[in-house]
């Protein structure tokens, strides 16, 4: 098993770049509240050594997550503390989702026609940004606001990436640059543009822009089973670091 505070340090960066809009930290788990919007800042994420009686934290998460209108929903990695807790949750009526895989790369000397193109990297967000992720993944945009709210809360330096095909947006992607690492978010490629080496094109400039600016690894977060993008990422060095799942009660 991954060193837990290796773990541990690329899931601060990881909450950083991908910010909830509120958070509650209790007893080393940190709870986190965005509307609604994805699970993953909408989850307890139990990160740090924990004293209190474990039924005891449980039932507090599911009062304070109801109150909000929304299910508990445990996000738990090898390092969950404490170790039993998936046991726990498992026995509580909680099951788990499938698995995604947090891989990791050395950042390398790149392809250079895979350097960054003009007007591909922007690095403040944009309501025509917004507009781009929404239209090529409409069930977000109900969420809009809050989606919009999230990503104007980044701290880190980041890099908002587009890819135009014939005039036309065709991908769109995130980069979040801190203490040498960069992250990989929210890579998007509409559906009649897959297969073309877009996806190759935008994840090359995203790293191109994050080796300029220091970093030294990258990071992402994809579904174990995604075949087609394991293999892209594969192609640029990624390997699996470690893995998360979910556990929600069933409905």
């Amino acid at each position: 098993m991954l060193d837990p505070l290796a773990i541990r340090l690329l899931e601060e960066r990881s909450f950083n770049a991908w910010p909830a809009l509120e958070t509650l930290f209790y007893d080393g788990w940190i709870l986190r509240f965005a509307n609604g919007y994805t699970r993953r800042p909408n989850s307890i994420n139990p990160l740090y050594s924990s004293t209190l009686p474990l039924d005891e934290k449980i039932a507090y998460c599911e009062q304070v997550y109801m109150a909000y209108g929304q299910d508990a929903v445990f996000r738990l990695t090898d390092a969950a503390q404490p170790a039993d807790l998936d046991a726990a949750l498992e026995r509580a009526g909680y099951v788990a989702s499938e698995p995604v895989s947090v891989q990791v790369a050395e950042m390398s000397p790149l392809d250079p026609s895979l350097a960054v193109e003009p007007d591909t990297i922007q690095t403040t967000l944009t309501p025509e940004w917004i507009d781009h992720f929404c239209a090529l993944n409409p069930a977000v945009a109900r969420h809009r606001g809050t989606m919009t709210a999230m990503l104007s809360a980044i701290l880190p330096k980041a890099a908002f990436a587009t890819i135009r095909q014939e005039g036309e947006v065709v991908a769109v992607g995130l980069g979040v640059l801190e203490r040498g690492y960069l992250g990989l978010f929210d890579i998007l490629v509409a559906q009649p543009a897959r297969g073309q080496g877009i996806g190759r094109r935008l994840v090359g400039s995203l790293l191109a822009w994050g080796a300029a600016n220091g970093a030294t690894r990258s990071y992402l977060q994809v579904v174990s089973t995604n075949v087609p993008a394991l293999r892209l990422y594969q192609s640029y060095g990624f390997r699996e670091h470690y893995r998360y799942w979910y556990r929600e009660k069933a409905r």
